[in-house]
Parts: structure tokens; sequence; C-alpha cells
């Protein structure tokens, strides 16, 4: 019995002119002594079709490896504006979600940089506010489950993210009068020391209105039985000598110029922390989405290298070099 011939190989038709397409794995270029290989790389380019799953969610963990490195070297205010330029490269639309994780875990690490976090995500919030409302969303939320928890140090840590952000002119500073209400509502010794940071890092930003307000929560204390008149006194005293103060607490933070007006979201409202933004979920329209946003980076970095787009930061070869592939070999 004859034996059935063996199944051509890829492509099927051998013997026309048509030029065999190889099989080619991208790869990142100036990565130091090792170079760093793409995790597209595990895809040979004739199986790639934007729309297929596995290619998003290799691009998804591509893109989640990218924001958290170059998080990792915001550590100093001479890198801020080299590192939004990098960020703003990537399609952080898509990656919103990883971005306000990767600072909020970063600050909480490091409360002593909160003021470095603020203004990167101030500088971010300029081009895209969606960013700097869902941080501070977040942050609120974070809040509310510290003062439930009564974990103080997350609880001091949140307040001290939103004060910044509000000296920064990302928040409105009528966050400030909505959170002391709060702490006097519940006084304790959590409540004073949060007051204390609340009020000694953003309290010159608010004006005479502000203050009226303010005068009004701390005079009204004598009319509520049902608080703690000890913590109470503590930080309605604490507000007045602060607030006599506050012109001086002002010289030491010279923040960008926000053209957008500041936030005024606040915890008593629902709010949506929006979690699922963090992980992989798939996208029908990924072509259009990320041509939409290759045009927006086109326009705000203008004055940039247009075909660079960083995808990676491999772990190995961190710190020594960076990793770049260009638009054309995304493409193709």
């Amino acid at each position: 019995m004859n034996k059935l011939p063996q199944p051509p190989r890829y492509p099927l038709n051998m013997h026309n002119n048509t030029r065999r397409r190889s099989v080619t794995y991208q790869s990142c270029p100036n990565a130091g002594a090792k170079k760093g290989v793409s995790l597209l790389k595990a895809i040979p380019e004739y199986t790639v079709t934007k729309l297929s799953e596995e290619y998003q969610i290799t691009s998804w963990k591509i893109l989640e490896n990218s924001i958290f490195n170059l998080i990792q070297q915001l550590n100093s205010e001479d890198k801020i504006k080299e590192i939004k330029k990098k960020i703003l490269r990537l399609n952080i639309m898509r990656g919103r979600g990883i971005l306000c994780k990767c600072v909020m875990d970063a600050q909480l690490a490091s409360t002593g940089n909160t003021y470095i976090y603020a203004l990167f995500i101030a500088l971010i919030y300029d081009q895209i506010p969606t960013i700097g409302e869902l941080i501070l969303i977040r942050c609120l939320k974070q809040f509310k489950n510290a003062s439930k928890t009564k974990d103080k140090c997350v609880l001091l840590a949140s307040v001290l993210f939103i004060s910044y952000l509000i000296s920064y002119d990302v928040v409105s500073p009528l966050v400030v009068v909505k959170l002391l209400k709060i702490f006097i509502k519940i006084p304790s010794q959590d409540s004073v020391d949060a007051t204390f940071v609340l009020l000694n890092t953003c309290g010159y930003k608010l004006d005479e209105h502000n203050k009226k307000d303010l005068n009004k929560i701390v005079n009204n204390v004598h009319n509520k039985s049902v608080y703690d008149m000890r913590f109470a006194k503590k930080i309605r005293r604490m507000v007045q000598i602060i607030m006599r103060t506050v012109s001086l607490n002002g010289l030491k933070f010279r923040g960008p110029i926000i053209s957008r007006s500041p936030l005024n979201i606040f915890s008593g409202k629902k709010i949506k922390p929006d979690y699922s933004l963090d992980s992989y979920s798939y996208d029908p329209d990924y072509e259009a989405n990320e041509h939409m946003y290759s045009l927006f980076r086109d326009q705000i970095l203008d004055n940039d290298i247009k075909d660079e787009y960083i995808l990676m930061y491999d772990h190995n070869t961190y710190g020594v070099g960076r990793n770049i592939l260009s638009d054309q070999q995304i493409s193709n």
C-alpha cells in the first residue's frame, strides 16, 4: 500500500514567487551588557494578531512591568520630568490602574518621598486628568478602610498624600474642611495626628472662606455632647495655632503651574476605585485604542523622539540601560 505524502511545510505554496515569511523575534536593544528580550519573542510573528488573546495578554504584562520599574526609579525630584516623559510613551490610559497602584504602594513604603510622588501625579494630571481623579478616589478609599480598621500608619500616609495633592493644586482645599469634619466627629489621638499632618502640609492653601468654615467646625465642638471633649479640644487648639502660622508653611512648596481646576471628590459620596483596572481584560478595539493613544502621545511629546516607545525594563539590566522598541517593530 502506498504511503501518503508528507504534508507541505509552511508556507503552503512553495512554488510561487511569493517571498517566504520568516519567523522573527522582537528584542529590546540598548539594554546594556545583558540585553533584555521582549516577552513577545515567545509568539512567532506569523501567529501574532493584535486582536488575539495571546498578544494582548503579553502586551499587558510588558506594560505592567514597564510601569512598575519606572515608578521604582522615581526617588528624587531630578528624575520626575524624565520619568514622566517615559511614562507618557506608554499607554497609561490602558494601564492607569497599574500606575495608581504602583504610585500608592511606593508612597506607602516611603512616606518621606510623598512630595515626589504627588508632584509626579500633578504633572500627569495636567495631561491626563482621569489619572489624578482615580488616585484621589483610591486615596480616599484607603483612608476610609484605614479608619475602620484603625490602621494608623496607612491612615496618616493617605492623609499625607492627599495633603500634598492639595498643595500641588490637584485637589481642592475644600477637601481639608470635609476631612476635618470627620476627625472632629470621631476624635481620637489618630484624629489629632491626622489633623496636624493635614493642616501643617496644606493649611496655607485655605482661603478666607475656608478658614471661616474651619472656625465654625471647631467652635461648635462644645455643642456636641457625644464627642470625646479631650481630643476635640486638642484638635480645636491645633487648628487655631496652625492657622496663625500657615503663611510660613507655604514657603516650602513651589509646585508646577496646573492649567486644570482642582478636584473636589470626597468620600461622602459613593466612590468607585475601579480596582478591575489593575488586571488584564480583553479589548476588542485594541488597535483603534492604541492608535488613538499614539496620536495623543505624539501631540504631547512633540519635541521628543517619536519613534521611541518604552515597552519593558528587564530586571537583570535595571539601572544599567533601557530597553526600547520602536513603533515600527511593534506594528510588525
